[in-house]
């Protein structure tokens, strides 16, 4: 989440993993819509695909892989 300039507003990223982005934004467009022209929200949704698709082998969320962050020093000793 984030604030814009252009248009002035709060921009959300969700992180998807679908094949189809499109589907995605058919499940939200018509209340993000709403939320904009009803309510006066200026709300903005951007869904974008991972990095990198996580393996079978891999069952832990790595967030480095989404920001680029450096999470170590939240690990347990």
């Amino acid at each position: 989440m984030g604030y814009g300039e252009e248009p002035v507003g709060i921009y959300l990223t969700a992180i998807v993993d679908v094949e189809g982005i499109d589907e995605v934004s058919d499940l939200y467009i018509d209340r993000l819509v709403d939320l904009q022209v009803e309510e006066r929200l200026p709300i903005y949704l951007n869904p974008v695909r991972p990095l990198e698709r996580p393996t079978e082998s891999s069952e832990v969320f790595d967030p480095d892989i989404q920001t680029g962050e450096t999470f170590s020093h939240l690990t347990h000793p």
